[in-house]
């Protein structure tokens, strides 16, 4: 191959990976400005949640649902729908049905398990608790745990009302947190090459035609 053939190809090999990349510079510089900027752009869209509620010790999980309400538009976030359920151990079949429905990013569960004079209430809040992680990772989609219990009095069950509260905050930042790792991902094959092109072969390409 002859020097000036060989240039020839090597420009030819440059300008074929900066077209296949997407045709859109994105270098090291700037790369991570361009991602935070489309992460802020997904995160202001409305986050929209379902809620599943056990009218169990309602005196308490209404307290709890109100709470979640009002948490769910302080965070400027819409509650799409809510269910009413028994008991906690009713939570995981309409926590599935609402994880069905497209238009709702996260659901948030609600429930008081008070202490009773058996293990009943460790029993049904364990297999609650691990239904409800199970179904959060099979659909993809937060699962905010406002289930008090078990092991508490009445009493002490009023004064976790919060739960409610913590339970809508920690939906919605991961529904944001899961946004911006789908803005990052969202990025060809030929933009992550462009990258470590630009990186690691700027400087040879540059020798080369220097050469000519």
């Amino acid at each position: 191959m002859t020097s000036n053939t060989f240039l020839r190809w090597a420009s030819e090999t440059e300008r074929k990976i900066r077209s296949n990349s997407n045709r859109k510079e994105i270098r090291y510089g700037d790369g991570n400005k361009e991602i935070n900027e489309g992460d802020a752009k997904m995160n202001e869209e409305k986050i929209n949640l379902g809620i599943v509620v056990a009218e169990f010790n309602y005196d308490i999980t209404y307290a709890m649902l109100e709470l979640a309400k009002e948490h769910a538009i302080f965070l400027g976030a819409r509650i799409e729908k809510i269910v009413k359920v028994p008991g906690v151990f009713d939570i995981p079949l309409a926590l599935k049905k609402l994880l069905e429905i497209s238009e709702i990013d996260a659901v948030i569960t609600l429930g008081a398990v008070v202490e009773g004079q058996t293990e009943h209430d460790e029993i049904i809040a364990q297999h609650a608790s691990r239904k409800i992680v199970d179904l959060s990772i099979e659909y993809g989609k937060p699962v905010g745990l406002g289930i008090s219990g078990p092991g508490m009095s009445r009493l002490e069950a009023h004064e976790r009302v919060e739960y409610a509260k913590r339970a809508v905050e920690a939906a919605v930042k991961m529904v944001k947190r899961i946004r911006g790792l789908s803005v990052s991902n969202s990025y060809t094959e030929g933009e992550k090459f462009k990258r470590e092109f630009t990186k690691e072969e700027e400087n040879a390409f540059a020798g080369l035609r220097a050469m000519g």
